[in-house]
């Protein structure tokens, strides 16, 4: 938004074209805790991330993708939001 010099209503329409089909995904989903929107789902390559409840805090899941960690034991508690649209 700031990019396009498009100020608050911009963000809002480039968050609401990110977040589109996991709003679809979210609510049959119980066990999500926090929604990652990441590089790659601001750029289009994937979907934002659902991180479910667990031992490690969304936080730290958060800041395990903006490193590139690929612990798997992190991982096991995030999964990619696609309705398969």
């Amino acid at each position: 938004a700031h990019d396009r010099k498009s100020g608050a209503r911009g963000l809002r329409a480039i968050m609401d074209n990110i977040l589109t089909e996991t709003m679809f995904v979210l609510p049959e989903k119980t066990d999500v805790e926090a929604v990652v929107v990441h590089e790659e789902a601001v750029t289009g390559v994937k979907q934002p991330l659902l991180v479910k409840r667990g031992p490690t805090a969304a936080t730290a899941i958060a800041e395990m993708v903006d490193r590139g960690d690929d612990d798997p034991e992190l991982w096991a508690q995030v999964e990619e939001a696609s309705a398969g649209l």
